[in-house]
């Protein structure tokens, strides 16, 4: 079973992903965050193998967790979920800041499980 911690400032958005990943039986949504230090406290507390954050969230963005979340837990997988497109450069940065993945929103779940589970099989 692999571990999830989700992070969105949206809690519908947080409902869907859980239900989406839980689906298959593969995935255990161990916690919500819904800014990003929440989810850096979370991920400390919970260590769950893969945080599933949103970008732009209100506080501490999951920018500025990301690099916090890598740091704290260096094996702990970070797949970026973000809304909209993500330009190459951004997207560039963001693996320079230890995301393992980067999937927007406009994609199908299947595409999440398959992001999470290609940076899994990297292990």
């Amino acid at each position: 079973m692999v571990r999830v911690l989700v992070a969105d400032d949206n809690a519908g958005v947080r409902k869907l992903t859980r239900l989406a990943l839980s689906f298959t039986g593969r995935y255990e949504v161990v916690g919500e965050a819904a800014d990003g230090a929440e989810a850096v406290a979370l991920a400390e507390t919970l260590q769950p193998d893969v945080v599933v954050l949103d970008l732009l969230m209100p506080g501490t963005s999951g920018w500025d967790a990301l690099p916090m979340i890598r740091d704290r837990l260096p094996r702990t997988k970070v797949v970026i979920w973000s809304a909209g497109v993500v330009p190459a450069v951004d997207e560039d940065r963001l693996i320079g800041l230890g995301a393992a993945a980067v999937v927007t929103k406009d994609r199908p779940p299947q595409a999440l499980r398959a992001a999470i589970d290609s940076v899994l099989d990297e292990e």
